[in-house]
């Protein structure tokens, strides 16, 4: 029997709702996780960014910088 105490992660580099975009794409890169913790200035957990979430985002912005230049 596998307990959640046995898979759980102890150390993790959340993500500051003050990162932009690239520093958070980094961080997830380079925890080797598909998503991470999102920490407010105190340290309170605010929610969950996936990488998902990140290349959404990075298309919608790639969709609105074409639009523009058309």
């Amino acid at each position: 029997l596998i307990l959640v105490e046995d898979m759980q992660v102890e150390v993790v580099t959340p993500i500051d709702t003050l990162d932009d975009l690239h520093v958070a794409l980094e961080k997830l890169l380079s925890s080797g996780f598909d998503k991470l913790p999102v920490v407010g200035a105190e340290g309170q957990l605010q929610g969950y960014l996936e990488y998902g979430d990140v290349l959404r985002l990075y298309d919608e912005e790639m969709a609105r910088i074409e639009a523009v230049e058309d």
